[in-house]
């Protein structure tokens, strides 16, 4: 081994929104980072996740809308779009937003390893090369990656993980997509739009059960309404060839079906990228699904070890690991903080978006916590019905007592923007009576904000009362 032994205030191992920024911070509070990272800067997120879905999400919602247009005689004839060009500048985007990562960690002059790194003791580094390097701290951001499900028959080539559906040099005539979370509801909008034969299988009784009730069955009516077939409460129990495609059984025990398409994806989860880290010799501990063990500080259970974004197992979203990544460089630097998990955002760019935040209503009614909710739909929003985008509600929830916003969720156009002023509110404890003392803008979506704050209070303007 070449014992280089370079010592560093900060060591991050994985470069994705977690590990990037985590290094950018840690250069900005003046310390000598190093970052490794085997594949490219960005990650999940930036190379095969949020950035390239979105791209195709935004192209797709262009298309939908398109093709409401030409239903409703606004287009004589429309609809034709090129498939290659849209994969393309996808990759172009990609590559644009990679590059200004590794020049904005170039000029913080953070030193790069590229390669897989390895960490079986505290303080220490192994580069690809058998190289040692030191540091003070280690923050552990190496991410996690798709879960394959052990179905028989799931290691046929037509059965993709979320990267595979990202790459597709066609649009695929049919499409199953095992499981109805946020990967699989966005690429079942994605390929739904342009054109897919689309089937949702979700073995949970509901989709996206985490949210508001109200918010996740409003999507599904609104996703079966553009033609995804949606089936709830049902497990794939085989995959099987057939001729150019498979054939899946899935169904309940006493029932089961079976359904064929030209493409599987598997959209049934994540599991965390361990490997190189040494859990056994570092005595890091798992939490019970393997993920590393952090607390609210991104501590882990070794002293001068931290640990943030997916490889923790909490939120899987960039910017909680951009939240995680600053808490942990905050304290592994002198300070004392916690991250903030009640207010972090929850946005899926599904057709029609959903946007939430804080509590759902059934999690208020478990908890026996007192609350009253305001609820507007976007057909009584002047900017929704001109731009032809009527479908979807804003809902809040406040504290019986005190008026304090205690979640807001969203479905509709623009949803995902239109969360920010919620944000603001829930972070500065802000009471429903505030919110409807402030003027907003006219003709704009998010007068539906203030709207629903004044429903909380039955005093809603331009909708009739929510109960």
């Amino acid at each position: 081994m070449n014992n280089r032994n370079e010592t560093y205030d900060v060591a991050v191992v994985g470069g994705g929104p977690g590990g990037y920024s985590a290094a950018i911070r840690a250069a900005q509070a003046g310390k000598k980072v190093i970052l490794f990272e085997q594949e490219k800067l960005g990650g999940v997120c930036l190379n095969v996740g949020c950035i390239p879905t979105k791209y195709l999400l935004e192209k797709a919602a262009l298309v939908d809308r398109i093709a409401r247009d030409t239903q409703n005689n606004i287009f004589r004839e429309a609809g034709l779009f090129s498939w290659k060009k849209i994969q393309s500048g996808k990759d172009t985007a990609v590559k644009k937003l990679v590059s200004g990562v590794e020049g904005i960690v170039a000029g913080h002059k953070i030193k790069i390893v590229k390669g897989h790194a390895k960490v079986n003791r505290a303080g220490t580094v192994e580069g690809p090369n058998g190289e040692e390097f030191l540091a003070d701290s280690i923050i552990l951001a190496t991410g996690s990656r798709p879960v394959m499900p052990p179905i028989p028959g799931a290691d046929n080539p037509n059965v993709l993980d979320s990267s595979g559906a990202l790459m597709q040099g066609n649009i695929p005539r049919s499409l199953v997509i095992i499981g109805g979370g946020v990967i699989g509801l966005e690429f079942a909008s994605i390929y739904g739009a342009m054109g897919s034969e689309v089937t949702v299988l979700e073995m949970l009784p509901a989709l996206l059960p985490n949210e508001d009730s109200d918010l996740s069955l409003a999507l599904r009516q609104a996703m079966e309404k553009r033609g995804i077939h949606i089936h709830i409460g049902v497990r794939v129990e085989e995959i099987t060839p057939d001729g150019d495609g498979c054939t899946v059984r899935y169904g309940t025990n006493d029932k089961q079906k079976t359904i064929t398409a030209d493409k599987i994806l598997a959209a049934v989860g994540r599991k965390p990228n361990l490997e190189g880290i040494d859990v056994s010799a570092l005595g890091l501990k798992l939490d019970g699904k393997g993920y590393i063990a952090a607390n609210k500080r991104q501590e882990t259970s070794v002293p001068g070890i931290y640990a943030a974004g997916d490889v923790t197992g909490g939120w899987q979203l960039a910017h909680a690991a951009y939240a995680e990544a600053d808490t942990a460089v905050a304290n592994c630097t002198g300070g004392s903080v916690e991250t903030s998990y009640e207010t972090i955002p929850r946005c899926i760019y599904s057709l029609p978006q959903l946007a939430s935040v804080g509590a759902a209503e059934q999690q208020l009614k478990e908890k026996n916590i007192g609350y009253k909710k305001g609820v507007v739909p976007y057909m009584s929003n002047g900017k929704a019905i001109v731009s032809e985008e009527p479908e979807g509600f804003v809902k809040i929830l406040c504290a019986e007592k005190t008026g304090e916003v205690l979640g807001v969720h969203m479905m509709g156009s623009h949803a995902t923007e239109l969360l920010s002023p919620a944000l603001v509110a829930m972070n500065m404890h802000a009471t429903v009576e505030t919110l409807a003392g402030m003027i907003f803008p006219h003709p704009t979506l998010s007068e539906l904000f203030k709207e629903a704050a004044m429903a909380c209070m039955d005093r809603a303007l331009h909708s009739k009362p929510s109960r």
